[in-house]
């Protein structure tokens, strides 16, 4: 991932230079008053959508109810659609860590992908470099995705076979290297944190792998030298290597 937004600033909790266009789909209390978002976490989604401008169209639509606070699309161009202080609704009914409502606790970047296709290095090199002022500029405690939150809903960003997003490549630009581990036996890596969820692939004894994040006697987990990521047990995990 080389960046290509090296002076990427923010002021008044929006991108400078980037394109603002403000979606009325954010949290609000009852008397309509906008609410105040103190982010804690990133969230990676896809937009599962063929082209940027009807991703963006919807996102700024009353009916649709829906937004995200950045959008990428393929040639890495962003569009920034909620104050980075403001709640955008990306995440929907989601949990992370014994918190429910991550609307209210995290930024959204929606990613153009139609759940299928390759992300091109220049969306990359746009995630990265966003993500890592992000996590910077408001010390957020994880960079995490829709598929991790809301796991029984949603697959993104990875895909279907859990294998398009590069997470651990993400995770260090944005100082929030993984360690590296090996597995003890062969593993089914799966959906989510459990055995409720489906076997995507398996991997041998012996694989390198990231630990990107671990939750109780689960981990997520991304094989060295691939994409390929999903959740594991990690009692047949080694200590760093």
């Amino acid at each position: 991932m080389v960046g290509y937004f090296c002076f990427m600033q923010i002021k008044d909790h929006k991108l400078v230079g980037v394109p603002f266009k403000p979606s009325p789909n954010i949290g609000k209390n009852k008397a309509g008053v906008p609410l105040n978002l103190t982010p804690q976490y990133l969230i990676q989604h896809f937009d599962a959508a063929a082209n940027a401008t009807g991703a963006i169209s919807w996102m700024l639509s009353p009916k649709s109810k829906v937004s995200a606070h950045l959008h990428i699309d393929r040639e890495g161009n962003i569009t920034q659609l909620v104050a980075f202080n403001r709640i955008a609704h990306h995440a929907g009914e989601s949990e992370w860590r014994g918190l429910f409502g991550m609307n209210s606790r995290s930024i959204g970047i929606e990613i153009q992908n139609t759940g299928s296709q390759d992300y091109t290095a220049k969306q990359m090199d746009a995630v990265a470099e966003v993500s890592k002022l992000l996590v910077s500029y408001y010390n957020l405690k994880e960079v995490i995705g829709h598929e991790d939150v809301a796991p029984i809903r949603k697959n993104d960003p990875s895909g279907t076979k859990v294998n398009l997003f590069d997470w651990a490549g993400l995770l260090i630009v944005c100082g929030l290297a993984p360690s590296t581990k090996a597995t003890t036996a062969d593993l089914n890596i799966r959906r989510g944190q459990g055995t409720q969820f489906p076997v995507v692939t398996k991997i041998p004894k012996g694989d390198a792998v990231f630990e990107l994040n671990r939750i109780g006697t689960w981990s997520k987990i991304q094989v060295v030298g691939s994409n390929q990521s999903g959740w594991v047990s990690n009692a047949y995990l080694t200590k760093a290597i």
